[in-house]
């Protein structure tokens, strides 16, 4: 490791040495040699037609200097397009029963949708299934992951334990998805 330590440190010191040598050289060739400046004073012929004369003189420019242009003022970005909404605002409704270890369950779940979003949520049960606990703690904790959420974006998972509840939700959630596109 240490032998390739110093053959790196030559390296860059006769790199640098190179270079130095370079600027001296190009410094000196600069200060011997004198600028020259040709100045001619006869008329270029013209190439495109003989009968116009040629009253430009050679070094004086054919063109006005024109004044700079104002800068600019920065653009204001364009806002972003809003995109279409995916569902029709309005109030959806769908039905689905359910098994479940206690008997069979109806679910009616209520769905308010305003710009794909979700505003308003219920659901309700048949006099079965409201007294289910499952049912219960399945109320207590759904409205938090549906309600200000797009409703293309809603698929619950097992909400508070309650799994089979949780799926019959989701069955009348894609009927009110289809029902609102």
């Amino acid at each position: 490791m240490p032998y390739f330590i110093t053959v790196l440190a030559l390296v860059v010191i006769g790199v640098g040495f190179t270079l130095f040598n370079q600027q001296e050289d190009l410094a000196n060739t600069e200060a011997n040699t004198a600028p020259t400046e040709i100045v001619s004073t006869e008329e270029i012929p013209s190439t495109t037609s003989p009968s116009v004369p040629t009253d430009t003189p050679v070094n004086t420019p054919t063109q006005t200097p024109t004044e700079p242009a104002a800068p600019t003022p920065p653009k204001a970005p364009a806002p972003a397009p809003v995109p279409a909404s995916t569902y029709t605002d309005g109030t959806y409704y769908a039905t689905k029963s359910y098994r479940t270890p206690d008997g069979t369950y109806e679910m009616t779940v209520g769905l308010t949708v305003k710009g794909d979003t979700v505003t308003n949520s219920t659901v309700t049960y048949d006099s079965e299934g409201t007294r289910s606990s499952y049912s219960k703690r399945f109320n207590s904790g759904y409205q938090s992951q549906v309600i200000g959420k797009d409703l293309g974006s809603i698929n619950l998972s097992r909400v508070s334990g309650s799994s089979l509840t949780t799926a019959a939700f989701n069955n009348a959630l894609s009927s009110i998805k289809s029902q609102a596109s």
